[in-house]
C-alpha cells in the first residue's frame, strides 16, 4: 500500500507540474471539455472523461454513495434517514445540475442535516479540484464562498455551524486547527487524503480551508452576498424571517433574488452551484411560501420536496402505517386508500385553513362543505392529541402545511361578519366628510341627526335606541389635517336575557375623512358637544390614546366626561377584550366597511422593543367606499375605525355599569317602530293628497 501511495504521489506531482505549464486558455478549454462531455454522455466519453479527470482533479472525488459510507471517513458514524440519502444521491448524481434546492413542509424531517451533508461534500469536492477558480469559470486562484443565512445569527449557529463543526470534528478525514493561519501549511504536510480546517477566519469567514473555499455568515449584511464569488447560498427557515422586527416580505424576497442572481452571475449553472431554501410551513398568505409552493415546485432545474412528519419519520407513526400496510394488502389503491383509512379510524380530517377558511379538526362532515380539497388533510391518528391541543402549530409542524397567519389577530373572519348581523342597528356604512374649509359647528351633527335621532313630542331630539343608557365614546385622532382620517365610535350597554351577559351596542362607528382642504380637526370636539346638547345623549367616558390638544381635554372634562386612555399601542388587553366580545357574540354594530376591513387585517406584532401589540399590516390603504360591501377594500391595512371601536368597548366593559335595557326587547321595539314608520309614512302621503285636493277647491 505504501509503494502504491508513493507511486500515486509521483504521478500527481508530474501531472501538477504539467498543468502549471498550460496557458489560461488551455486550462479553461480542458475544464470546458470535461464538463461538457461528462454532462452530455459520460458513458460514450468514458475514456476521455477519465483522462480529463486526472488533470482536473488532484484526487478523484468520492461518489455520493461512497461519501455517505462512514467507513470511508468523510462523514461521522451516524444514522442517515433513507429519504435524506435518497435526496443527497439524487441531487449530486444529476450532472445536468439543479440550480435550486427547495425543502418545505414539517419540522424535524432532516432538512438542515441534508444541507450540512451537501456543504461537507462541497468542501470535499473543491478540495479535490486542482484549480477551483477555473473549474467554476472564474480566474485561477479565486476564493469561492458559501453563504449561510437565517433570520438571526443564533439560528445559523444552532442549525448550521454547531452541527457542521461537530461532524467535521468526528469524521476521520478532517483535521482541525485552532488558528486559521496554519491551515495551508498543515494541509501540505498531511497531503490529499485528509482535509485541514479551522473555525476561525477573517472578514466574516466561519470556516477556513486550504482549498480557498470559505464559509461565511450572511446575516450581518445580506447585501455582502452581491460582492462575493458565491457558489452556494443556504437560506434557512426563510418563511420565518417575516416574524423578525424590521423584516418585510419585500426585503426577504429581495435577499432571495439577490442570492439567486449572484450565483448565476458568478458561476452559472455549474455543478454544485445552487441556492438552498430550507423552510418549514408557516403562513398561507406569505409571498415567500406562495413562491415556494406555486412557482418553485414546478420550475425546471429545481429539486423540490414537500414532506409531512409521517412521510419523513414513518417509525413515529406506527398505528397509521399499520393501517396503510393492512389496507394495501387487501388491495386498496392510492385513490381509495385515504377514505378507507378515515373510515377505519387510522386517520382524521383536518382543515388546514387560510386567510378565508379557518383551521379546524373535522368532527362533523358538514364542516367540509365548500372547503377546497387542497385545504383538507388526512392526518394519522397517532398525533390526534397534538392537533387537538394546538391545531395551528400541529398543522404547520407535523403536517407541514401552511395555515392561517398565527399573527393574524382574528383568525376566523366569520366572527367579524357576525358583529353586523343585527338588522335593527343603524350605522354609517362608509365615512363622513369634515372639510377644513367649513365651519366646525354643526358640521358632523347635521350629517347624523336625521339618521340616528328623532324628534319627541316636546321638540327635543332622542337617539333611536336605548335613549336612557349612558354612552361611551372612542376616538382615534387624525395626526394630520392633510390626508389622514379620524376614527369615531359611540355605544352603550344592554343586557341579553338569552346570553345572560352585558352586551356592547354601537350606536354608530365610522371614519371622518378630509375634504378638499384637509380634515377639520375641530369638528369632532363640536360633534361631542352637539351629541350632548342637541342629541340629549348622556356621555360618561371618552377613550383615546391621543388628543389634539390640552384645550380639547379641558373642554371635554368641563362637560363632566371622564377621559381615559386604553393604551392600544402598548397593551394587548383592550383588543383581547374586543376579541372575547366577538367570540361570545356580546358586541353588535350596524354595517361599516372600515370597521369590517380594519378588524380583518389586524395582526399581533412584536416591534423592536420586544413588547407585543396589535397593529395593521403595511400596505396601500383605500379611503373611498362606493357601496360594494362584499368586495370593497376600504379600511384595509389600517385600524383608525377599529381603534375607536375598541376604545369605546373597552371603557364600557371595564365599567361597573349594569344596563336596564334588555337587548331582545329593544330589538322588538325597533322592529315595531320600523313598521310604525312605514304606516305613518302611508298616512302622511294620504293626508298630503287630501290637503292638496282641498287647496285646489
Amino acid at each position: 500500500m505504501e509503494i502504491i501511495a508513493k507511486k500515486d504521489n509521483i504521478i500527481e506531482e508530474s501531472i501538477s507540474k504539467e498543468y502549471a505549464t498550460y496557458s489560461k486558455e488551455e486550462k479553461k478549454e480542458l475544464h470546458r471539455k470535461y464538463q461538457e462531455t461528462y454532462v452530455q454522455n459520460p458513458a460514450k466519453f468514458n475514456q476521455m472523461v477519465k483522462k480529463l479527470e486526472t488533470v482536473i482533479f488532484k484526487q478523484i472525488p468520492a461518489s455520493p454513495e461512497e461519501f455517505l459510507d462512514y467507513h470511508n471517513g468523510w462523514v461521522p458514524k451516524k444514522d442517515i434517514w433513507p429519504h435524506i440519502k435518497e435526496d443527497f444521491i439524487n441531487i449530486l448524481n444529476n450532472r445536468t445540475n439543479y440550480f435550486e434546492l427547495s425543502f418545505y413542509g414539517s419540522t424535524r424531517q432532516g432538512k438542515t442535516f441534508l444541507a450540512i451533508l451537501l456543504i461537507m461534500y462541497t468542501i470535499h469536492f473543491v478540495h479535490c479540484l486542482r484549480d477551483p477558480g477555473t473549474y467554476y469559470r472564474l480566474s485561477s486562484g479565486t476564493k469561492l464562498v458559501i453563504y449561510l443565512v437565517s433570520f438571526k445569527f443564533d439560528k445559523i449557529k444552532e442549525l448550521y455551524l454547531d452541527p457542521l463543526y461537530e461532524y467535521l470534528t468526528h469524521a476521520d478525514r478532517y483535521i482541525r486547527k485552532i488558528q486559521h493561519h496554519y491551515v495551508e501549511a498543515e494541509q501540505k504536510e498531511v497531503g490529499l487524503e485528509k482535509i485541514v480546517w479551522s473555525s476561525a477566519g477573517q472578514g466574516g469567514t466561519v470556516l477556513t480551508l486550504a482549498s480557498g473555499l470559505q464559509i461565511r455568515v450572511g446575516n450581518q449584511n445580506p447585501d455582502e452576498i452581491i460582492g462575493a464569488n458565491v457558489i452556494q447560498v443556504y437560506i434557512s427557515e426563510i418563511a420565518f424571517f417575516i416574524n423578525q422586527p424590521g423584516a418585510s416580505e419585500e426585503r426577504i424576497f429581495e435577499l432571495y433574488t439577490n442570492a439567486y442572481s449572484r450565483i448565476r452571475a458568478t458561476v452559472g449553472k455549474n455543478y454544485l452551484a445552487w441556492i438552498f431554501l430550507d423552510s418549514s410551513a408557516n403562513f398561507s398568505e406569505s409571498r415567500i411560501e406562495r413562491h415556494i409552493i406555486k412557482t418553485l415546485q414546478y420550475r425546471e432545474n429545481v429539486y423540490f420536496r414537500w414532506r409531512s412528519q409521517w412521510e419523513a419519520r414513518p417509525w413515529d407513526f406506527p398505528k397509521y402505517y399499520e393501517g396503510v400496510n393492512k389496507l394495501k394488502q387487501q388491495g386498496f389503491n392510492e385513490e381509495n386508500l385515504k377514505q378507507e383509512l378515515l373510515k377505519q379510524g387510522y386517520v382524521f380530517n383536518v382543515i388546514t385553513g387560510n386567510g378565508n377558511v379557518p383551521a379546524a379538526i373535522v368532527t362533523n362532515p358538514l364542516q367540509l362543505k365548500d372547503v377546497p380539497k387542497d385545504l383538507i388533510d388526512f392526518v394519522p391518528i397517532d398525533v390526534y392529541n397534538e392537533y387537538d391541543q394546538n391545531p395551528i402549530k400541529s398543522i404547520k409542524d407535523i403536517g407541514g402545511k401552511p395555515t392561517s397567519n398565527e399573527s393574524k389577530f382574528i383568525q376566523n373572519v366569520a366572527i367579524i361578519d357576525s358583529i353586523f348581523n343585527n338588522p335593527h342597528l343603524k350605522n354609517i356604512e362608509g365615512g363622513l366628510v369634515a372639510d377644513a374649509a367649513d365651519f366646525p359647528e354643526d358640521l358632523l351633527w347635521k350629517q347624523v341627526e336625521q339618521v340616528f335621532f328623532h324628534k319627541m313630542f316636546n321638540g327635543r331630539n332622542q337617539i333611536y335606541r336605548a335613549p336612557t343608557e349612558p354612552r361611551f365614546i372612542g376616538i382615534d385622532v387624525a395626526t394630520s389635517a392633510k390626508g389622514d382620517i379620524y376614527g369615531f365610535a359611540m355605544g352603550h350597554m344592554e343586557h341579553s336575557k338569552l346570553l345572560r351577559e352585558r352586551m356592547f351596542i354601537y350606536d354608530f362607528c365610522f371614519v371622518i375623512q378630509p375634504g378638499k382642504e384637509g380634515i377639520n380637526l375641530s369638528a369632532v370636539e363640536h360633534f361631542i358637544l352637539d351629541l350632548m346638547e342637541k342629541g340629549n345623549v348622556s356621555i360618561i367616558d371618552l377613550a383615546s390614546d391621543t388628543f389634539q390638544s390640552t384645550q380639547t381635554i379641558q373642554t371635554i372634562k368641563r362637560m363632566n366626561i371622564n377621559v381615559s386612555k386604553p393604551h392600544l399601542d402598548t397593551s394587548l388587553e383592550p383588543y383581547i377584550r374586543m376579541l372575547t366580545s366577538l367570540v361570545t357574540g356580546t358586541v353588535k354594530a350596524g354595517k361599516n366597511i372600515f370597521l369590517k376591513n380594519n378588524l380583518r387585517c389586524l395582526e399581533r406584532v412584536r416591534p423592536d422593543n420586544g413588547k407585543e401589540k396589535i397593529d395593521h399590516p403595511k400596505g396601500p390603504t383605500v379611503n373611498k367606499y362606493f357601496g360594494d360591501w362584499n368586495n370593497s377594500e376600504a379600511g384595509k391595512n389600517a385600524k383608525d375605525c377599529s381603534d375607536a371601536a375598541c376604545s369605546a368597548l373597552y371603557s364600557a366593559m371595564e365599567s361597573q355599569i349594569m344596563p336596564t335595557v334588555i337587548y331582545e326587547d329593544e330589538n322588538k321595539r325597533q322592529s315595531i317602530k320600523t313598521n310604525d314608520v312605514v304606516y305613518q309614512e302611508g298616512i302622511d302621503e294620504a293626508f298630503s293628497k287630501i290637503t292638496g285636493e282641498f287647496w285646489k277647491i
